[in-house]
């Protein structure tokens, strides 16, 4: 599924970010070659993070915050203007 809507947007999932709140789909996204993997954790009851999440974030806005430096670095833009 991700794949095919990559296609037809003509997206470059390695260069794209998302975020789930299970293994299995931060699992889908790695498969896919999803650059940024952020893994939602809903509470901090000790829950396991994927193995291939590239961040652990307790929000959307926590996440933005996580992956803005690497995205600043990647496109050489300052990525806190989107928040």
């Amino acid at each position: 599924m991700l794949l095919r809507a990559a296609k037809k947007h003509g997206l470059d999932l390695g260069r794209s970010i998302m975020s789930g709140d299970k293994d299995s789909d931060i699992q889908a996204t790695s498969k896919a070659g999803v650059g940024v993997r952020c893994h939602y954790l809903a509470g901090d009851d000790g829950e396991i993070v994927s193995d291939v999440a590239t961040h652990k974030i307790h929000s959307l806005r926590e996440g933005g915050f996580a992956v803005g430096s690497d995205l600043a670095m990647a496109t050489e833009h300052n990525f806190s203007q989107f928040l």
